[in-house]
């Protein structure tokens, strides 16, 4: 899916309240295809935790993050597809963008004032394809 989408010249964003370190390790390679990746980060003095740096853009700051990028890009709301699956992803519909819950956790995936559209349980990335604009190429 990633490999599709990146073909078709679309922006891949991760917003999460994971953790950078663990989003990479995951991701391994698959990490450069990302335009960008906004999580939460492990900071170390040597080689000893200090503290977890903190993303701005979880819970109620994803709709901002949203409405930044559509200011520097000049998407319409419509342009961005958010996927997500638990109630830190549902205040992204207030930023207008198409709001897509994959396997809900902490959330109700109809809850349409939240969600546009629901994949109760996903069983392939695929899937998401569904709920994209690809150019013709």
């Amino acid at each position: 899916m990633i490999d599709i989408l990146v073909r078709h010249s679309i922006e891949l964003h991760i917003l999460s309240g994971s953790i950078e370190q663990i989003i990479r390790l995951v991701l391994g390679e698959l990490y450069s295809q990302f335009t960008h990746v906004q999580p939460n980060a492990f900071r170390f003095t040597g080689s000893k935790l200090s503290y977890i740096q903190g993303t701005k853009y979880d819970f109620e700051g994803k709709p901002l993050y949203i409405d930044e990028l559509r200011a520097i890009k000049k998407y319409h709301p419509t342009d961005i597809l958010f996927v997500g699956n638990s109630s830190n992803d549902r205040w992204v519909s207030r930023s207008g963008a198409t709001t897509l819950c994959v396997n809900p956790h902490f959330t109700d995936g109809n809850d349409e004032k939240e969600w546009n559209h629901c994949i109760r349980e996903m069983d392939s990335a695929l899937e998401i394809l569904k709920y994209v604009r690809l150019s013709d190429d």
